[in-house]
């Protein structure tokens, strides 16, 4: 009987522990062991617009998912709405339905994205986007990766990976954007704007409480995003998502590497600001790209 029994439950996953995993650094989230960090875990905001562009190409897609593929980390990929996100946002926007009604749309639309992605991963990744962080955590026990779009009616992408970085107590989060890291200015109308190369987690907190929100709006991070790397400690970096090179290197490379020598912005609690020149850190306002849900680039 007993041997029968055992026999039924094994097939069913369990939740993971981070006594599964190799402690190392100095991660701040009280769940974790004795305050340290787990070294192997990654989760990637990936803008829907960088890997959908106007013109989509599937060669970016499988070169992507190869990445993902030979990386040595287990990843985790949140996909934001990009302009198809947009485009039904605004026509149901202009048919009057609500906020919320809107965020659902575009839910759906990062979903789609999600399996784009998944196709080109084959039988590396669950072949269905993840709903929820409980069904991306248990089936990260069985898949290389987990891909996943958005959650719930007013959660970010962005919003979502945090969490789901929080909740899977990662090394890190990646917000693959379509810049190459936090500027003062959206750099793409004011080629004067500078660039943070480290700034810390309270700094990004400051200025996201400053941005809109809403289905469809742009900003560098939402508020419930930077609110979730504030509390949890989780080293943060933002990078161009579209130059693969680089993007292996924010998967890859080491914690101390990336603060002194990547090419983005790097976010931790205890980093100092810097740029790169100089500029008054008090004078700062950021415009980039946000993932929404409800939109997201």
């Amino acid at each position: 009987f007993f041997q029968l029994t055992w026999l039924h439950l094994a097939p069913f996953p369990s939740l993971p522990s981070p006594i599964d995993f190799l402690p190392v650094g100095n991660y701040k989230n009280p769940l974790s062991l004795s305050g340290l960090m787990i070294n192997n875990i990654v989760v990637i905001s990936m803008g829907g617009s960088v890997m959908i562009p106007e013109i989509p190409s599937p060669e970016f897609i499988r070169d992507f998912a190869e990445l993902l593929r030979i990386s040595e980390k287990k990843v985790y990929v949140v996909i934001g709405g990009g302009k198809l996100a947009r485009k039904y946002i605004g026509i149901a926007r202009g048919l009057g339905c609500d906020e919320g009604y809107l965020d659902e749309i575009g839910i759906d639309a990062t979903r789609l994205n999600a399996r784009l992605l998944i196709s080109a991963l084959g039988v590396d990744a669950y072949p269905i986007p993840a709903k929820d962080f409980d069904e991306a955590m248990i089936r990260g026990r069985e898949f290389k990766v987990v891909v996943m779009g958005g959650t719930h009616p007013g959660h970010t992408t962005d919003g979502v990976a945090a969490m789901l970085a929080e909740r899977l107590l990662a090394n890190r989060l990646i917000i693959a954007t379509n810049v190459d890291g936090v500027y003062t200015e959206d750099p793409r109308q004011n080629p004067e704007a500078r660039k943070f190369r480290r700034m810390s987690s309270s700094k990004l907190m400051e200025i996201a409480s400053t941005m809109e929100s809403g289905a469809g709006k742009s900003a560098v991070m939402d508020p419930l995003a930077a609110r979730v790397v504030l509390r949890s400690g989780i080293s943060t970096v933002v990078c161009n998502g579209s130059d693969l090179p680089l993007l292996s290197e924010s998967i890859e490379a080491s914690l101390p590497e990336l603060e002194h020598s990547f090419d983005g912005t790097f976010i931790s609690p205890d980093s100092e600001i810097s740029f790169t020149d100089d500029c008054n850190p008090e004078d700062l306002k950021l415009d980039i790209e946000l993932e929404h849900l409800g939109g997201g680039l």
